[in-house]
């Protein structure tokens, strides 16, 4: 069983506030806010049952992902910080079903174009309603916070293709590293994110 955070009663109307924040404005600042608040903890609870530093962090951002990409299933009824836990538990338990059946988790995220390299969808279109444009906005926001918490090497280069829009040659000069090992760590961030971001992807 998963050890729980107790929240004091600031920090219960703190996150309370974040979650408002992040479900009715869109914050980027609130999204970053509840991720640095329970990565630590969460991390810590994952590298004890896992025993991996690498498969912890990726648990802890998965976990967190997902339970920020559904904030709009949780209810104040509850402390914050318990749904979270739950979420992470259950994603823990997800994890290791996958680990048991020897598969990996294949995702819609990303589409081969003629050339075979993948793609990151856009989350504007003209076609948009002004609500589904912020629904996206803030989708992006979220996507945004989430890359922030991936390691350096991960992040760099999410941040320097996708949201800088450079070319895989572009990456390659500015900073040196070999063709393969960019692919392969954009890669593994790719299919990271999507576990998250996968279950916004059938309204774009």
């Amino acid at each position: 069983m998963y050890t729980k955070f107790k929240a004091s009663p600031e920090r219960l109307q703190r996150d309370h506030n974040l979650v408002r924040q992040a479900c009715e404005e869109g914050s980027q600042q609130a999204y970053s806010d509840l991720l640095n608040a329970y990565k630590g903890p969460i991390y810590v609870t994952m590298l004890r049952l896992t025993r991996s530093a690498d498969e912890a962090e990726e648990l802890t951002i998965e976990a967190l992902g997902k339970a920020l990409s559904s904030l709009h299933l949780y209810s104040t009824d509850h402390a914050f910080s318990t749904w979270v836990y739950t979420v992470a538990w259950n994603n823990y338990m997800d994890h290791l079903r996958r680990k048991r059946l020897d598969t990996v988790a294949m995702s819609d995220l990303c589409a081969a174009n003629s050339t075979g390299e993948t793609q990151w969808p856009s989350f504007s279109s003209q076609t948009d309603t002004p609500e589904e444009h912020v629904i996206k906005n803030q989708r992006q926001e979220l996507l945004r916070a989430l890359v922030a918490q991936l390691k350096p090497q991960y992040r760099d280069l999410v941040e320097m293709r996708y949201f800088d829009e450079l070319s895989l040659e572009e990456i390659i000069a500015r900073t040196g590293l070999p063709e393969g090992t960019v692919k392969a760590r954009l890669f593994r961030a790719r299919n990271l994110l999507a576990q998250v971001l996968q279950p916004y992807m059938k309204n774009i």
